[in-house]
C-alpha cells in the first residue's frame, strides 16, 4: 500500500493503557457508505471515561463501560472531514467536500430511526463507541445523511459542534423560555458553558448571566458576551441577587456537583427548572440534599429536573421507562434525575426518581424499572 493510503490510528487496545498506534489499509465504502479523511477531532470526556473503562459515580464507586464496547476500538466522536471516497449507492455529496460528521447513529431500521430519532435507538452503532471513530486519518460513514455542511466555520471548532456543541444546544432548548422577562443562569464557564453562552444569543436574543469560582473563566464569559459573571463562592452572592433580579426563571448546571446544584436551586423563581448536565450520578446524600431543598421551598412552587443535556440522549427515557418515572414523580412529587438510556452509559446512567435513591424498596415492592 502506498503511503498516501495508508490509514494511520491510535486505537484502545486494552483498558487503561496508552493508545496504540496502528497502520493499515483504509476501509473500502461500500452501499451508501463514505469514507471520509480527518481533518480534525476533538477529545471529549467522555472518550477518557471510555479509555479507562469505566465510570465515575463517586464515592469509590465505578460503573463498568467496557461491556458498552469491543476493543480493539478507535475513539473519537467529535469529528470534521473531506470526503474521500464514495460507496456505488451514496449520493448528495462529493469528493473534497468538508463535512462535520454526526457521530450517534442507530441501527437504521428500527421505527425509532426510521422517523429521524437514531439517537434513542436501543442498538446504538455511535462512532468511537460501537464502531471505529476520529482518532485516525480515515473514518467511515454508514451514509450521506449524517455529513453536515459547516463552512465557513473553522475546522478545529466545527468539530466541537458534534458533541458540546449539541449538548450545550439541547440543555438550552429544555430551559425554554429565555427572554428579557426569563433569565437564564448558567453555572460553569467551560467549553460547554461558553458554547451555551454563544448559543444562547443566537438562539434567544438574550445573553445569559454565568457563575464560576475561577475569575479567568468569568472574564472570558464576559468576553463571549455574557451580560454578567459572578462567583458562586462568594457568600453574599446569592442574596445579592436574589434582591436585584428576584432570581432566574431556569438554570442550566454544566459542573454537575452538588455544590452547584444548590447554588442553582437556591437563585430559581417560583415553578421553575434547573437542568443538571452531570459527570457522575447523584449519590444518595446528594439526592437527599436536593430532595430536602426542594421540600423546603415547596411552597414556592420549586421543581427540578435534573437531566444529561447531550443531544444524543436528548429525550432522555424510552417510553416504558419515561411511562414509569412520570407515574412516580405524580405519586410522590418527586424530582426526576434523567440520565441517557442508550450508549455507553446505559446502565450507568439511567433515570432514577429522587424518591427512589433516598428510601429502600418496601415489603414486596417491585418497582418498573427492576423488572425491564
Amino acid at each position: 500500500m502506498t503511503a498516501a493510503r495508508q490509514m494511520r490510528s491510535y486505537t484502545l487496545t486494552q483498558f487503561g493503557s496508552p493508545l496504540k498506534e496502528v497502520i493499515e489499509s483504509p476501509p473500502v465504502p461500500t452501499g451508501t457508505q463514505v469514507l471520509l479523511r480527518v481533518r480534525a477531532c476533538g477529545v471529549c470526556h467522555s472518550d477518557i471515561h471510555l479509555s479507562e473503562g469505566y465510570f465515575d459515580l463517586g464515592r469509590e464507586r465505578k460503573a463498568d463501560l467496557s461491556k458498552a464496547m469491543q476493543l480493539p476500538r478507535i475513539l473519537g466522536h467529535e469529528i470534521v472531514g473531506m470526503v474521500d471516497e464514495l460507496g456505488p449507492d451514496a449520493s448528495g455529496v462529493h469528493v473534497g467536500d468538508r463535512r462535520v460528521i454526526y457521530g450517534w447513529c442507530g441501527c437504521g431500521q428500527c421505527t425509532l430511526c426510521r422517523t429521524g430519532q437514531e439517537n434513542l435507538c436501543v442498538r446504538p452503532n455511535n462512532l468511537g463507541v460501537h464502531r471505529d471513530g476520529g482518532f485516525s486519518n480515515y473514518v467511515l460513514v454508514d451514509h450521506p445523511r449524517y455529513l453536515v455542511e459547516f463552512d465557513p466555520l473553522p475546522e478545529a471548532f466545527a468539530a466541537t459542534l458534534a458533541c458540546s456543541g449539541l449538548t450545550a444546544y439541547s440543555a438550552l432548548k429544555k430551559a425554554a423560555p429565555v427572554d428579557v422577562d426569563n433569565p437564564l443562569l448558567i453555572i460553569g464557564a467551560g467549553g460547554l458553558g461558553l458554547a451555551a453562552v454563544n448559543l444562547t444569543r443566537t438562539v434567544y436574543g438574550v445573553s445569559p448571566v454565568v457563575a464560576d469560582i475561577d475569575a479567568k473563566k468569568r472574564q472570558a464569559a464576559l468576553d463571549a458576551g455574557a451580560s454578567g459573571a459572578i462567583d458562586p463562592a462568594d457568600p453574599d452572592t446569592r442574596d445579592r441577587l436574589l434582591k436585584e433580579t428576584g432570581g432566574f426563571s431556569s438554570a442550566i448546571d454544566f459542573v454537575g456537583a452538588e455544590s452547584s446544584t444548590g447554588f442553582g436551586l437556591a437563585l430559581l423563581q417560583r415553578r421553575t427548572y434547573l437542568c443538571r448536565r452531570p459527570l457522575r450520578r447523584l449519590d444518595r446524600d446528594s439526592a437527599r440534599h436536593i430532595a430536602a431543598s426542594r421540600r423546603r421551598h415547596s411552597g414556592r412552587g420549586r421543581r427540578l429536573a435534573a437531566g444529561v443535556a447531550r443531544i444524543a440522549y436528548s429525550c432522555p427515557r424510552r417510553p416504558r421507562q419515561a411511562r414509569a418515572d412520570r407515574d412516580t414523580t405524580a405519586r410522590r412529587g418527586s424530582a426526576v434525575a434523567g440520565g441517557p438510556t442508550c450508549g455507553p452509559y446505559s446502565r450507568a446512567r439511567r433515570s432514577y426518581a429522587l424518591a427512589r435513591l433516598t428510601r429502600p424498596p418496601r415489603n414486596g415492592e417491585v418497582r418498573r424499572r427492576d423488572r425491564e
